[in-house]
């Protein structure tokens, strides 16, 4: 029975570490293929089991190992993470608090649902703790409704430029985002990003969707049948935040930004005089068979790593182009603490996602 249980993790951790080609290959096997969404479940459900601090709690301690609290590849790479911007300082921290937690405290670790249910207060609370909690991707709502909204939706563009809007999304999300050439592919990935926040987003994707598309019958027909699962009183805290508020700014009317700005070349042409942007940048931004909308989308993924002084700047620079009520609607946008709670927390997701890519 022991060497049952020892192999049985072996071949757990194989799978866990197996490209798309061979994971694909097992579904087969097994017979789970002709299911998808229970496909999408299960490995979902696995990449937890590998982050979860407590998975070997009832495994026998010749099967644990060593180095169980020592940091992963990904983990230490995420630590050495340099962002390009001011915007944002924080994920290479709440990596290291989540690591220290591990290694540092005399505490037998808890299951990943227990801790969902209740947290313990430390007796050492520090200013710079942050607190979160954390969602089981498998169980929310929107995988009930995973195939439909894989096949009927179209996720990337206006319902995409609403979520980011709502600071549902990052800019930094669209990235990947926008990656795969099919549709069905890229709605994959944004739903899988959508699904592992920690903060309640099935309602409002929901709401943004059946506006996104108010003429298509399936996808009106669609929300009518989803439901919503999620607890109202679940509740997402940061100390010590670390999220410019111009960038927020920002975010908060990236829509507005995307489907008004009418003369990208100008705005373009204005960073580049600025040295905001380079003339590469320009080809990129302006680059021929583009939609007004899609420049206007690259424009601001360019200013999204660049230094504080680029929001300046594009005001400016729009100001310059004629543009002055999206500049006052822009400058004065109110920000609140759970709008830099949400992008606080977004970007630390944001860069954990795109190095699980990697790993994967």
């Amino acid at each position: 029975m022991n060497s049952v249980i020892v192999s049985g993790e072996f071949d757990v951790l194989k799978l866990s570490e197996a490209d798309d080609e061979i994971f694909e290959d097992v579904m087969k096997k097994v017979g789970m293929a002709k299911r998808p969404l229970h496909v999408h479940q299960f490995k979902n459900t696995l990449l937890e089991w590998i982050k979860d601090p407590g998975k070997n709690e009832n495994v026998p301690s010749y099967i644990r190992k060593a180095d169980d609290v020592t940091l992963s590849p990904a983990t230490a790479r995420r630590l050495k993470l340099s962002s390009g911007s001011d915007i944002y300082s924080e994920p290479k921290r709440l990596i290291k608090d989540e690591y220290e937690q591990q290694t540092n405290q005399n505490v037998t670790p808890t299951s990943y649902k227990s801790e969902k249910k209740k947290i313990q207060p430390q007796q050492d609370t520090t200013p710079k703790q942050t607190e979160r909690v954390a969602k089981d991707q498998t169980q929310h709502g929107l995988c009930l409704y995973y195939d439909d909204l894989l096949n009927i939706t179209v996720l990337d563009k206006i319902v995409l430029d609403n979520l980011i809007s709502s600071c549902i999304l990052m800019i930094e999300d669209r990235e990947e985002i926008i990656k795969p050439t099919t549709q069905r592919e890229r709605n994959k990935v944004l739903l899988d990003i959508l699904t592992e926040r920690p903060y309640g987003t099935f309602q409002a994707f929901k709401d943004i969707l059946k506006a996104s598309d108010p003429h298509n019958s399936d996808v009106q027909e669609l929300c009518c049948k989803m439901q919503c699962t999620e607890s109202s009183d679940e509740q997402i805290s940061c100390l010590d935040i670390h999220v410019e508020e111009n960038a927020v700014k920002i975010q908060k009317n990236y829509k507005s930004l995307v489907h008004n700005i009418v003369s990208t070349t100008d705005v373009t042409d204005y960073l580049i005089g600025e040295d905001i942007l380079q003339h590469e940048d320009r080809e990129e931004i302006c680059a021929s068979g583009l939609t007004t909308n899609e420049s206007n989308r690259r424009l601001l993924d360019k200013l999204l790593y660049k230094d504080r002084n680029a929001y300046f700047k594009f005001m400016e620079a729009l100001m310059h182009a004629d543009f002055k009520l999206m500049v006052h609607e822009v400058s004065n946008t109110e920000v609140t603490i759970q709008d830099k709670i949400f992008c606080q927390i977004g970007k630390y997701f944001s860069n954990k996602y795109i190095f699980l890519l990697e790993d994967s």
